[in-house]
């Protein structure tokens, strides 16, 4: 009897560094994973056995300001690849393609035809310049349309990406709950949730609540529930009247002037704002800008007058004639 008492503890000791070689193993393997947590291997003995819990070196609090950090990131890199594309067509008012370099360019050219009225040269020149300064409007009008679209397909493309994550989070808890039921090893499974939630964090902010059985609730920083005990469904239709419909979660608008739960961080919030806010803004500017000139060069119509680019277009045919 006492030798088999030796030969179950010896055999015990090995299985238990076998583990914890194991475990030092895997801690190599993953050295050069961002999303690969160190694993710690204890060893654990009482009554002739040894066994070897492995847990994860990890700080929850500072993963998520991580999560709250990538949201963040995501959102003004969103707003800034746009403003970038919008900034192309302002230009630096000293390049002679800048529509502020146009306007003057224009001025100066009518208040030389003015000082000259029997010059045809001049006055071809006052008529190419407002070709040239509506058609820098029109261009940048375009963009700012394209800038809108581009940010549509983009929320599209987002919401796709976010769906997908929430699959495979879905299978991924289920193998925590699982595990952690049965006692089993499952830092593995912690350290794929964790890339999950980190990918999910970029689309959208999001917080996390943890759950007693090991599982793990997901809802938007605005409140909308994402993950609880199952995937919820995200949907966007870019094709929907009016133009630049809302994100919906589980039917709950997060996007929006009307959202009830509205998302404050991630790439979506920073498409939408770029959508709806800055895109709009500067398209509003333009509006005003081809107005003024439209009234500049005022004519009577016996019909309702034509939206401010046909009109500027209508008074360039004007200036040729």
């Amino acid at each position: 009897m006492g030798l088999q008492i030796a030969l179950s503890t010896a055999r015990n000791a090995l299985l238990a560094t076998s583990s914890q070689i194991a475990v030092a193993s895997r801690n190599v393997a993953g050295a050069n994973d961002a999303g690969y947590a160190r694993k710690i291997a204890t060893l654990v003995t009482g009554n002739g056995n040894a066994q070897v819990i492995i847990t994860r070196a990890g700080d929850q609090a500072l993963f998520t300001r991580k999560l709250g950090a990538t949201s963040d990131e995501a959102a003004s890199a969103a707003r800034l690849d746009g403003l970038k594309t919008l900034a192309q067509t302002v230009g630096d008012t000293a390049d002679a393609t800048s529509p502020a370099a146009r306007l003057g360019a224009l001025s100066a050219a009518l208040q030389a035809a003015a000082n000259q009225p029997d010059s045809s040269d001049l006055a071809r020149s006052a008529v190419n310049a407002a070709r040239d300064l509506a058609g820098s409007l029109n261009d940048a009008a375009a963009a700012v349309q394209s800038v809108r679209a581009d940010a549509d397909s983009a929320i599209k493309a987002s919401v796709a990406t976010i769906n997908g994550l929430l699959q495979q989070f879905d299978a991924t808890n289920y193998a925590v709950v699982r595990g952690t039921a049965n006692g089993t090893d499952i830092t593995d499974s912690l350290d794929d949730r964790d890339r999950i939630l980190t990918q999910l964090s970029a689309e959208l902010g999001i917080t996390t609540v943890t759950r007693p059985d090991g599982g793990m609730a997901i809802y938007t920083d605005g409140g909308a529930a994402l993950y609880e005990r199952g995937a919820r469904t995200v949907r966007f239709d870019p094709n929907a009247p009016p133009p630049g419909n809302a994100v919906t979660v589980d039917g709950v608008a997060v996007t929006g002037a009307g959202a009830a739960m509205p998302l404050k961080s991630g790439r979506i919030a920073g498409l939408t704002d770029l959508r709806d806010g800055a895109a709009v803004a500067y398209g509003a500017q333009l509006d005003a800008m081809a107005s003024a000139l439209v009234g500049a060069f005022s004519e009577t119509y016996t019909v309702a007058d034509p939206p401010p680019a046909t009109r500027v277009a209508q008074t360039i045919q004007g200036l040729n004639r």
